[in-house]
């Protein structure tokens, strides 16, 4: 509890500290409020319809852009490695990324995601 404590307090002289800059510069806060909208906002998402004839069922895929060409580059061969290479990001933000798919996809391992996604198509709207 004292840690939350010393939290608060702290939040405390920081927010007033904020709230005085931005009385003395609105413009400063409001250019940088705007900044982080622009980038955290902008997110493009890409649609991915199939069919699963095993169970009997729709597919659709919504992936942000950076999932989809992780995973279109590793249903062509590519390893974690590669694929980080090629997008100059590191393995592990693949494995992150392909981690999402699983859980956005409903499936337990990379292989059946990657066949999967070999029998999905982009959607184009």
């Amino acid at each position: 509890m004292p840690i939350l404590h010393n939290f608060v307090k702290y939040f405390k002289i920081e927010a007033k500290a904020l709230i005085e800059a931005a009385e003395k510069d609105p413009i400063l806060i409001d250019s940088y409020s705007g900044l982080a909208q622009q980038s955290i906002c902008k997110l493009d998402y890409v649609a991915y319809d199939g069919y699963d004839f095993k169970l009997k069922k729709q597919i659709t895929l919504r992936l942000t852009k950076q999932e989809a060409a992780c995973l279109e580059m590793l249903s062509t061969g590519k390893t974690f490695k590669e694929v980080a290479r090629s997008l100059t990001i590191s393995p592990r933000t693949v494995e992150g990324h392909i981690y999402n798919v699983k859980m956005k996809s409903k499936t337990d391992s990379t292989n059946h995601l990657i066949k999967m996604f070999s029998n999905l198509v982009k959607r184009i709207d």
